[in-house]
């Protein structure tokens, strides 16, 4: 019987401590995880507003390019903005408001002239504000998946934008490809990079890492007013950076980069500092193009080439032999072996599918490195056209550059090729 008694007494013991945790586990409060997004709007507007030297930034479209530009809410409906394919600051409408419970920001880009809405009919303008990283808003476009970011202004930037900063970088970097020898090169913390920019496509590449680890780096870039925003942040080692500032002064005309508050001069310079010494026979045994060639007999040929729009640069000038004012013009065509034999031709094709009866023949030829190619003329096909010997013949003779030429990578289906000799260097870009 009292065996029973305590029995009892435990079980209802036992019970009484299971129903207090049960009611100390309803009392224990809930914390909220998220954010009401009319206060995250309220919060995001005021840090929008409250920099009074606008914003530089930068917007990057999945498939439709990389641009850089200023915005500044001046006030609660309008804002300049500037982006750098049209440098010139415009008055834009612009909107706060919560889309799928999310603060975002409207810019009203359908105001535009008909030559910008081409291109902003293929951009986001629409952009949820996602997150504020240290003093950078981070947003993503609504339609698209624009990523669209903000980093306030000093001062100084804004009044560069506002005193036509963009159309000046743009200048400079005009006056950088002007330079009379091929390799812009600069020197920071000890490593010599070599910069190439190629204005129509808005990439930058960088050679870097002299010859035993020779390495290639390729980005998009867009001007700022005070120089360029890469798309792809560079890094190597201790060195890494996504804003190059670049500046010609005034009064000497020397280049300079500013690199995370270092100044560094753009120095010219007409041999590598780092070098692919596989380069020239890739360039040689992997044209980018190939025709189909009719020899006769229902029999075709691929015929791989190489084409230049632009011939020859010589120090500096391009086309400096005008192949681009011949008659019937397309192309200059590099073609390593012509039909399938041991040589190869220099042509001109002209559109849609003639290739030119007249040009050299040759062997390629190689340093017993295997880093420089050379071209040995063996023979003349046909007979060049009165109208374009003035053209045409400086630019064989060129081609035929005794000391040979540097193979540069200039692009992810490009190739230069550099004279060695620098006196009037000379340079032609194949792709």
């Amino acid at each position: 019987m009292r065996y029973l008694y305590i029995s009892l007494m435990m079980s209802l013991l036992f019970l009484v401590q299971v129903s207090c945790r049960k009611e100390q586990d309803i009392e224990i409060p809930v914390e909220v995880s998220f954010s009401d997004p009319d206060s995250l709007l309220v919060r995001y507007q005021k840090v929008l507003d409250d920099n009074v030297n606008g914003w530089e930034f930068s917007w990057k479209s999945k498939e439709y390019g990389f641009y850089a530009g200023y915005v500044d809410l001046k006030t609660k409906l309008t804002a300049d903005f500037l982006i750098d394919v049209f440098p010139q600051i415009r008055n834009l409408g612009y909107q706060f408001t919560i889309q799928d419970k999310k603060p975002c920001l409207t810019l009203k880009t359908g105001v535009f002239p008909a030559e910008m809405k081409g291109l902003f009919n293929l951009l986001d303008s629409s952009f949820s504000i996602l997150t504020q990283k240290g003093d950078t808003l981070v947003l993503r476009g609504n339609r698209y998946g624009d990523e669209f970011m903000l980093v306030p202004n000093s001062s100084t930037q804004q009044q560069a934008y506002r005193q036509g900063g963009v159309q000046k970088t743009i200048e400079t970097i005009q006056a950088i490809q002007k330079l009379p020898k091929y390799f812009k090169r600069i020197v920071y913390n000890g490593a010599a990079y070599d910069l190439q920019f190629n204005p129509t496509l808005r990439k930058l590449y960088i050679n870097y890492g002299l010859v035993d680890r020779f390495k290639f780096f390729e980005s998009n870039y867009a001007y700022t007013a005070t120089g360029i925003r890469i798309q792809n942040r560079f890094t190597e080692d201790v060195n890494s950076f996504s804003t190059i500032e670049i500046e010609r002064e005034e009064n000497t005309d020397r280049l300079i980069a500013r690199i995370n508050g270092s100044n560094i001069p753009i120095s010219n310079e007409g041999a590598p500092s780092a070098y692919d010494y596989t380069a020239a026979t890739d360039f040689i045994n992997h044209p980018f193009h190939q025709l189909n060639l009719n020899i006769g007999n229902n029999t075709t040929l691929a015929q791989p080439f190489s084409a230049s729009f632009s011939g020859f640069t010589v120090a500096g000038v391009v086309d400096a032999y005008g192949v681009s004012q011949m008659n019937e013009y397309s192309y200059v065509m590099l073609l390593p072996r012509w039909l399938n034999e041991a040589y190869g031709t220099l042509r001109v094709f002209s559109g849609p599918s003639t290739i030119g009866s007249y040009g050299p023949a040759f062997y390629t030829q190689y340093s017993p490195d295997g880093g420089l190619v050379g071209f040995q003329q063996i023979g003349e096909f046909g007979e060049t056209p009165a109208a374009n010997k003035t053209h045409w013949d400086p630019t064989v003779t060129a081609f035929f550059e005794p000391r040979g030429f540097y193979v540069i990578r200039s692009g992810s289906a490009s190739y230069d090729l550099v004279s060695v000799n620098q006196q009037e260097q000379k340079w032609i870009r194949f792709e």
